[in-house]
């Protein structure tokens, strides 16, 4: 057994002990994890977190691929390659965030509300919980841009100097 399939076995089990009666055998853990093989491990763990959370009874197979799809962004209903518009919109705004140094907190929380409204609620809980991340990355990023900023402003001083006040600056570096 590959290491992918044991970790689903493992999610498996975990849901399992959420919902003891009755208990899964081991050839229905079995053919879950045949069908969840094709799923991402954060996916899956994910939509395994999810239905302890939230339901009453043990899931179908289908329910745990449905969740673990939307986790990772891909609406079931449609070929798994196509990406719908609110992931891209997702991408974008960390795009923002990592390469532009960009947080626009009215953007994720419409995100959010968005996402809600097409119920796709394990999606909106996932970046719900990491909107402090970004927050704290984004101040990070701030706080670099701003260190840069002073190093910058130090070497455009220096070298606005007059040329005859870095010459023994210079002299001293030739005598050495």
């Amino acid at each position: 057994m590959d290491k992918h399939r044991k970790e689903i076995v493992k999610l498996l089990k975990r849901l399992a002990l959420a919902f003891p009666r009755p208990e899964p055998s081991k050839e229905t853990i079995a053919l879950y994890a045949d069908h969840l093989e094709d799923l991402s491990l954060y996916g899956i763990r994910e939509a395994v977190e999810h239905h302890i959370r939230h339901s009453k009874w043990f899931p179908r197979i289908s329910e745990l691929r449905e969740a673990g799809l939307r986790f990772v962004g891909y609406e079931p209903l449609y070929p798994i390659f196509s990406l719908d518009v609110l992931i891209k919109k997702f991408w974008a705004l960390e795009d923002a965030l990592y390469h532009k140094g960009e947080f626009d907190l009215e953007a994720w929380n419409q995100l959010i509300k968005e996402f809600e409204a097409e119920d796709r609620i394990c999606r909106a809980e996932s970046i719900r919980r990491k909107l402090p991340d970004y927050q704290e990355i984004h101040a990070e990023l701030m706080a670099l841009d701003e260190l840069g900023e002073e190093e910058n402003q130090s070497e455009q001083e220096e070298d606005q100097r007059e040329p005859e006040e870095k010459i023994p600056e210079l002299r001293g570096a030739l005598e050495y």
